[in-house]
């Protein structure tokens, strides 16, 4: 069974509960996965950050 909007609600209910003296809150990383960026924007970010990423020979 799904609940639409239950994520959001969830996510809402979080910060507002566990992170009120957050001024930012990091949302994950979007793995560049398009339907998970238009999700984290649609929170309408502040700042999003361009990932690196660092690979080591060995």
């Amino acid at each position: 069974m799904e609940y639409e909007g239950s994520y959001q609600a969830i996510n809402n209910l979080l910060l507002k509960n566990c992170c009120l003296d957050a001024i930012y809150v990091n949302r994950e990383q979007d793995l560049g996965l398009e339907g998970l960026r238009r999700a984290k924007e649609s929170y309408k970010p502040i700042k999003m950050n361009k990932k690196s990423i660092i690979y080591k020979k060995v």
